[in-house]
Parts: structure tokens; sequence; C-alpha cells
């Protein structure tokens, strides 16, 4: 059994908390949070290492990428329901997928997210994701259905608690609450921080576990849906707002408003300095550095967008725009989204890779405005999706630009697809764009597709 306060510590703390607890939240109506909702225990597992010291909007969005990645469902429709271990992915399968690329690639590749579990001697929370889950699968673990099984079970706390990071046993309560326990709080710093202003107090998480568990059954009384979880829920939002309006009314006093950088085409032949002192490397020598490889997903990627631009005559003199809502825009302002996949990979392989695209609906951001668009759509008028179809390793070359095929769609193609929005098989895009053309037909698939849209 964890280690509580002492009676009068507790007893004092816990009345001085119910007293502020009802003067600094809006008990009246639970919030409803997806976190607490998912499809799959392996969502479970990703939330529960990647919320380790990081914002929950980098977590979420880990969690996001790889449902859309596989096209899985990321929350169930009904939260009080468990659903069926049929409409689940199973911890195996999980598993598989990480090991099958490795962790350094899963992190890369798929999660897009290389945070470790400390930055002092810490392991790729992608590393640590695997072990929690194989641990979970050493105990017959599977499914949402299973957590039942080893909760609170000394043998298992003592398992995860060996993986690097997960020592204090915070993230042990947070799997259970995100598998569906509503008896467990996760005690990090932000609600160790609440209970230390509201109470005048510190407290373990041991005690803050005790504290508000009786505090979610005296609040009970007079609000019958409280639990320890949804209680923890309130405080951490609470938290995170009072952070926002701080963080926000300190970078209003520190900061005037900074205007967008205006980027310029550089040659290569620039120097690094100190302080205006040349150093012996320039930028070419980075260039080559970091992207010489250029098989591998996220090079690979560019050089698409790249061949894309050439073929329609829009790369002279211009540069690639990181974060714009789409990835090329044609000289008739048709603007243009690129897709690229390829059999082989630089990384070691069993078999060729299964060909898919991601085509899933985003919420566009204004570099000029720093905001985000509230709804969620495609950003272009036409998908290029661009296949290194090449099959022959030790031949592979992506500046071979016959090993390419590529395919082009209106984008109005993609929103009435009756299957899945978030991705799509080359089966169905051959159905759907039929033969592929070669670069030297690229300009005019695009102009075909582009009078389509506009019912040319």
């Amino acid at each position: 059994m964890p280690s509580t306060p002492d009676m009068p510590f507790r007893q004092d703390c816990l009345d001085k908390l119910l007293e502020r607890l009802k003067v600094t939240l809006d008990l009246s109506t639970p919030p409803v949070s997806d976190e607490y909702a998912y499809q799959s225990l392996p969502l479970c597992v990703l939330d529960t290492i990647f919320s380790i010291n990081a914002k929950y909007e980098s977590t979420r969005k880990v969690v996001i990428r790889y449902c859309d990645h596989y096209g899985l469902q990321r929350v169930r429709q009904d939260p009080d329901i468990l659903p069926p271990i049929e409409d689940q992915e199973s911890l195996s399968g999980f598993i598989g997928k990480i090991t099958s690329l490795g962790v350094e690639e899963f992190a890369k590749t798929i999660l897009a997210n290389r945070q470790r579990t400390s930055t002092r001697n810490g392991i790729l929370k992608s590393e640590a994701v695997l072990r929690f889950a194989q641990v979970l699968q050493a105990h017959k673990v599977e499914y949402l259905q299973d957590v039942e099984t080893i909760q609170g079970k000394e043998f298992f706390e003592k398992a995860i608690k060996e993986i690097p990071g997960q020592g204090s046993g915070i993230t042990i309560r947070y799997f259970y609450m995100l598998a569906g326990s509503d008896d467990f709080v996760k005690p990090d710093r932000m609600i160790l921080g609440f209970l230390k202003e509201q109470t005048g107090r510190s407290c373990n998480p041991d005690q803050a576990q005790e504290l508000l568990g009786r505090a979610a059954n005296a609040l009970r009384i007079e609000y019958p849906y409280m639990t320890p979880k949804l209680l923890d829920n309130l405080i951490w939002m609470y938290q995170r707002e009072k952070g926002k309006q701080r963080g926000e009314q300190t970078s209003a006093l520190a900061l005037q408003e900074l205007p967008p950088i205006e980027v310029k085409r550089r040659k290569g032949n620039e120097f690094f300095h100190h302080a205006g002192k040349p150093l012996w490397f320039d930028l070419l020598s980075f260039w080559q550095w970091s992207s010489s490889d250029i098989v591998s997903n996220a090079t690979r990627g560019v050089i698409a967008e790249y061949i894309v631009a050439q073929a329609l005559g829009i790369a002279t003199g211009g540069i690639r725009e990181e974060w714009a809502k789409y990835d090329l825009k044609a000289k008739d302002g048709t603007r243009i989204e690129v897709k690229s996949a390829a059999y082989i990979q630089s990384w070691r392989q069993r078999d060729f890779s299964t060909i898919s695209f991601l085509v899933p609906k985003t919420r566009a951001w204004d570099k000029d405005t720093n905001l985000q668009s509230k709804e969620s759509q495609r950003q272009a008028d036409v998908y290029v999706f661009a296949l290194l179809a090449h099959k022959e390793q030790s031949t592979l070359d992506p500046m071979d630009l016959s090993q390419w095929e590529f395919y082009v769609l209106p984008t109005s193609v993609l929103d009435n697809r009756t299957r899945s929005q978030h991705s799509i098989t080359l089966p169905s895009l051959r159905n759907l764009a039929g033969a592929p053309v070669s670069f030297y037909g690229l300009e005019e698939a695009v102009k075909k597709a582009t009078q389509a849209r506009l019912g040319v």
C-alpha cells in the first residue's frame, strides 16, 4: 500500500482543499476529455509515455499521427463503455508495428517525435512505449478489458518502474486512468502545484492520490458523478488555463508583435561564422550532411515536391515554404498537395513497403496571423501522388525520374470518397486516377485535373 500522510496533516489539508475546490473550480459540469475514451489500449500506452515532461498538445499530436498513419479509430463512441475487442487494436499488433520499423524509425516516421524520457540519460519515449507494451503483453494484457487483471498488482508495477523514466509510479496511475479506472489521479507537477497553492502544504504523489481520493468522495454527496479521475481532470484544465493566461500576459509585456521572416534563396557558398568571423564550413556542407540520404521518407517527400515543381515550371528562383497550407501553387493559381511513397526504404526490410498515402483533412495555419483555422478540410485543389516505383535496391535512384510514377486527382474526388478519408491505398488510387503519368506528362495531367475541378 502507498504511504499516506498522518491524520492531522490529511484532515487539515482535506478541509481546506474542499473549501478551495468549491470556490476555484466549476464542479457543476463534468468535462469531456477524448484521452479518457481511447478506442484501443496501445493509444493509452502512447499517451502515458509521451505525456512525461511534455505539453499535452504534443502528446495529443503523437496519438493522432499514429492513428492517421494506420487508419485507426482514436476515440470510442461511448466513453462509458469499452468497445468490443474485435473493434480494438491488439497490443501484439502494436508491438509488431514498432519492432518491424525499429524504435528510431517509429519515432521519426510514424510519430514525428523523438522526445526522451529524460534530458539526462533518458531513452527515446518510443522505446519506453515498446517496453511498457511488452510488460503488459508478458502479463497477458492485450485489450482494454484485460487491464483490470493487473491493476494495482505489485509484480506489474515493479516491472513498469524498471523502465527508465517510470520510477516514480506516476505514469502507472495515469495509465490506469486512461484505460478506464476512475479511482486514480496523475499527481504530476500541475496537480502537486495546485494542491500546494490551495492548501499551503506540499505533498508527495502518494499523498496527492489519498487527498484527492478523499476529496472526490466528500464532494460526491453534492456532485454524485464526482470521481478522483474527474477531479484530477478539472484541476488539470484549471492549471492549464491559468498557465495560458500567465504566458499571454508575459508575452505581451516582453515582446512587440513580430512579423513573418522573409526567407531569401541561398546559394550554398555562404559560410557559417562566429560573430562575423567566417568559420571553415559552409551551407553546402550542411546540405550534404543533412540531406544526402534521398531515399529516406522525409527527404524523398521534399524531392517529390521539387520534381513536381520542376515539371510545372515553378521551381526556378523560388523556395519551398515549410509551413504553407499546401505544397505548391501553379502558375494559374491552382493549389497543389504532393504526397510520396516508395517500395524501398533506407532501412532494412523484410519485404517491399505496402503503398498507401495519407490524405487527412487538416486545420490550416496562417503564418501571417499565427492562427489556425477552426474547420478541417483539404487545403489544395489538386493532389499529385508521387510513387518511387523502382524495385531494385542496387539501382534505386530518386534522381532518375524514369523510376517515378505520378497519379493526379482533383481534391473533390477525395472529398467524395465513401471509404477512408484519412488514407488511400495504391489500388484505390489507380481505380480513381487511372494509369500513371511520367514526369513529362505531369504538367498536362495537373491541367486536366484543374479543368475537371472547374467543370471545364
